[in-house]
């Protein structure tokens, strides 16, 4: 009988200290292999494979495109790419960004439940937002286990608080101190004969494509409708899917939002389109006044430049004070 000897785990703000302290109550001798999705910015260099490796006993490192999967060894998605577990091996992709993110924790868990299905345990530390959530369903699905760090315990509780949401039955949630010592004595444990089938298809052995991970272009009824909102990142068309009880979206190019993600990337959109507004207006009205001085000469042409140049600063004023406000307070 099979055993659960795949362990993805996912973090973000916070997760530094939740994924010390995982690891450090791991044996050296673990029948697992782990891997972790830490969101960082692309441009900074990652020490947490140091940092792992520090606190506890199991080697962590970046891991090269195609290298082979080892039990008792950490491999860490290296910054600005997705980290994607094949049968047998390792994939480092730089696609789409996911929930804003690459690395992405979905992208990871949602590798990991096609390629091996019940062998999974996914794992969903501190962090904000929601990336995470739908991949733990996923795995969840095909009869891994769902672990989630306990919210009281999280030093950023969003992620672990819509984990719960979306994996209702989750198996543990834990603080932690108890979550080394659970994945352990789990994977220890056989998986029953009956949770050996897969109910989504197998991982295709070719390029990874996040698209077909998702099915982000099946625009079947039954899969997902269009959902008459643009991309925030390429302005595409993104389809509305519901899967696992979770909701996301996605477009042609493998752009994929949960709810939470989807309402930010919207605000972080709208805010770069306002500041368009305001340099649009502020250089027309900068024009018009300089028109006005070399139009002095002819009264009613001068007036008119004059006029519109202090509506157009007037407008880019009101938009400033919408964006420049301070932080409202109870």
């Amino acid at each position: 009988m099979p055993r659960r000897d795949v362990i993805v785990v996912g973090a973000s703000a916070g997760g530094v200290e939740a994924l010390r302290a995982l690891v450090a109550r791991l044996p050296g001798n673990l029948a697992a292999a782990i891997f972790v999705v830490l969101h960082i910015p692309p441009s900074v260099p990652s020490a947490l494979p140091r940092i792992l490796s520090s606190a506890g006993s199991l080697p962590a490192h970046h891991p090269e495109d195609g290298e082979p999967i080892e039990p008792g060894h950490i491999y860490v998605a290296p910054p600005d790419y997705h980290l994607l577990v094949y049968p047998g091996r390792v994939r480092l992709w730089r696609g789409p960004r996911v929930n804003r993110a690459r690395p992405a924790v979905d992208t990871l868990f949602n590798s990991a439940a096609r390629a091996y299905g019940s062998r999974v345990i996914g794992v969903v530390l501190s962090g904000a937002l929601d990336d995470g959530s739908a991949g733990l369903a996923l795995i969840k699905s095909v009869d891994g286990l769902a672990v989630v760090q306990h919210p009281r315990d999280a030093l950023v509780a969003s992620m672990p608080e819509s984990a719960l949401k979306a994996v209702p039955e989750m198996d543990f949630c834990l603080a932690t101190p108890q979550l080394g010592p659970t994945l352990t004595r789990i994977v220890s444990e056989l998986i029953g004969a009956e949770k050996g089938e897969m109910t989504v298809p197998p991982m295709e052995e070719h390029e990874p494509n996040l698209p077909d991970l998702y099915a982000a272009v099946d625009t079947s009824a039954e899969r997902q409708a269009p959902s008459g909102i643009a991309c925030p990142e390429c302005g595409g068309a993104l389809w509305e899917r519901t899967d696992n009880n979770v909701v996301q979206y996605a477009c042609y190019l493998g752009h994929v939002y949960s709810l939470e993600n989807m309402v930010v990337a919207q605000r972080e959109a709208l805010e770069i389109a306002l500041w368009s507004a305001i340099r649009t207006l502020e250089e027309r009205g900068a024009l018009l006044h300089r028109m006005a001085h070399r139009s002095e000469g002819i009264g009613k042409l001068a007036a008119r430049y004059t006029q519109e140049s202090g509506e157009l600063a007037e407008h880019a004023r009101l938009l400033r004070s919408l964006l420049e406000r301070p932080p409202e307070t109870d």
